[in-house]
């Protein structure tokens, strides 16, 4: 945009009374382009950042079938601990002694 205003200014300037100057005061486009290449760097930096992290988890890197694994060693694990625990439930109920006469209270066979 300030370049075509740059590039317009010798044609508002002969538009104008010969007793009005224009001139360019201050011009800060200079820091704002810097600034903005600034940003693109930063911006595509992060993205290349973001990438490199993630892809050593992603569907094609190794990090992936790890993870899967671990899962299913969990879920192998967490199932025998499940199976144990309802054996010896079942253990403890057959071992307990018999019920006293005239209580409510049987053992499970």
């Amino acid at each position: 945009m300030v370049d075509r205003v740059k590039q317009l200014l010798p044609q508002l300037t002969a538009s104008l009374p010969a007793s009005v100057e224009v001139a360019t005061l201050t011009d800060r486009t200079v820091t704002i382009r810097a600034s903005v290449k600034d940003v693109q760097f930063e911006l595509m930096l992060a993205v290349c950042l973001v990438v490199m992290v993630i892809f050593p988890f992603s569907a094609h890197g190794c990090g992936h079938a790890h993870l899967e694994h671990r899962g299913a060693a969990f879920a192998r694990r967490h199932l025998r601990l499940m199976y144990l625990r309802r054996v010896q439930r079942e253990q403890l109920t057959l071992m307990r002694s018999p019920s006293p006469p005239g209580s409510s209270w049987t053992t499970r066979s």
